[in-house]
């Protein structure tokens, strides 16, 4: 909710983001530390932006917000985010533009950036999901032009970058905080309408309200269902991962008084625009805006964390019939917009998070139990603007996060 929470902020920066990307020499920075006996390491490749008049921001996600990974039918990866240009803007508001690289999934590491997005105001946080079909919709907030501050935009390219909807395609003006996820034929976009002074972050406020809409793979419109049931609700932050042919949403409710939120989970079919019951209360006391779900296909389940007020995190796997199957508690608390990186095996999985304020944790995750495999130290303290992560074919484990100073790239190896 860039400029929703932060109206009147004053923002004065540059971030030329088209300039060469300057790499250091791989340098360990730390090592292995937990429960199981094989060791890890830590590999940072520090990618450091040339930045120009950058005058301090409070927020990180002033400089960068919102990253993601979609796989090219080549097995290789594109990295893709939304970070502030040299645009000018208004007094007060951001200025992001949306970027992408391709990352090799041997070795990968940023180089060639392209842009993909550019236009007045910002376009941030992206999200990108993409039908089975190599469709890709990018959804994110939008200043361009916006009737009502701003507005949930999208457009839909071709895994080689042809726009079949060319941007601004508009979910809501009005509408913020989008996230997408894609079945086999739908996209899905799961987003907030409405503001509430008052409460929240710093006495910020909220959003009021969460929406599905759903697309075809080509992005025609196919539902929009409000998942919010009673008026006197505050929910906001929808997140959203999808199998096959359903999706999982996950938000944050306003809890009245208090400096945390409750979570909340339901699962969405596109086909029939019907959640498959009504919507549940994961947990009751959470920190603001650090959960995170995702889809295992190996287990047929969804992985949810989150981390709760006192700072502590915890783990859930829920069918696809909203059925949480297994809970772990009292883990090391997980970074706020941080996604895993996940390695399908059979009929379970290895899932490696960022952890705050340093490090990874490791889990095994089967359809009914999660174990922790280990836990992993470095010295790097994350920023909050966004996370994202996979195995490479050497089956080390590639991150990159964003950051005030560029986006930070991490390599976890497993000594042998």
């Amino acid at each position: 909710m860039s400029k929703i929470q932060h109206k009147g902020f004053i923002t004065m920066m540059k971030f030329s983001i088209s300039a060469v990307f300057s790499f250091t020499a791989l340098a360990i920075l730390g090592a292995a530390q937990a429960e199981m006996t094989n060791p890890y390491k830590v590999v940072s490749i520090s990618t450091v932006s040339e930045q120009q008049s950058i005058e301090q921001a409070d927020d990180v996600r002033a400089y960068m917000h919102g990253i993601n990974l979609a796989k090219r039918a080549d097995g290789h990866y594109d990295l893709i985010w939304s970070a502030a240009s040299d645009e000018v803007t208004k007094e007060g508001n951001w200025n992001h533009d949306i970027y992408t690289s391709t990352l090799n999934a041997q070795t990968p590491a940023i180089q060639a950036i392209r842009t993909l997005i550019s236009a007045p105001e910002a376009q941030e946080p992206v999200s990108v999901s993409q039908t089975k079909n190599g469709m890709r919709m990018y959804t994110f907030e939008d200043g361009n032009q916006a009737k009502n501050q701003v507005a949930q935009r999208f457009a839909i390219f071709d895994e080689q970058g042809h726009p079949v909807k060319q941007y601004p395609q508009t979910v809501k003006d009005g509408g913020h905080s989008g996230h997408t996820a894609s079945t086999n034929e739908q996209h899905v976009i799961f987003w907030s309408d409405d503001w509430i002074e008052g409460g929240g972050v710093d006495n910020l406020g909220s959003g009021k309200e969460v929406w599905v809409t759903a697309y075809t793979a080509s992005g025609n419109k196919l539902h929009t269902k409000k998942i919010t049931t009673l008026n006197n609700q505050r929910d906001w932050w929808p997140m959203i991962a999808a199998s096959a042919d359903r999706t999982m949403l996950v938000w944050q409710r306003f809890v009245e008084g208090e400096t945390y939120a409750e979570l909340m989970g339901a699962i969405y079919d596109p086909k029939t625009n019907k959640l498959i019951k009504q919507p549940i209360i994961l947990n009751k006391n959470i920190q603001y805006y650090t959960y995170e779900v995702s889809y295992i296909e190996s287990i047929k389940s969804f992985v949810v964390s989150a981390t709760t007020h006192l700072n502590k995190g915890v783990l859930y796997v829920i069918n696809e019939n909203a059925m949480v199957t297994a809970k772990k508690q009292g883990l090391k608390a997980f970074v706020r917009e941080a996604h895993p990186a996940i390695k399908l095996g059979d009929k379970k999985s290895e899932l490696m998070y960022p952890t705050a304020p340093t490090g990874f944790a490791l889990f095994e995750v089967n359809a009914n139990s999660i174990s922790m495999q280990a836990l992993i130290e470095d010295s790097y303290e994350w920023q909050y603007s966004g996370t994202v992560g996979f195995y490479t074919l050497k089956n080390d484990v590639y991150f990159a996060s964003l950051s005030k100073e560029g986006v930070i790239e991490k390599l976890v190896r497993k000594s042998h």
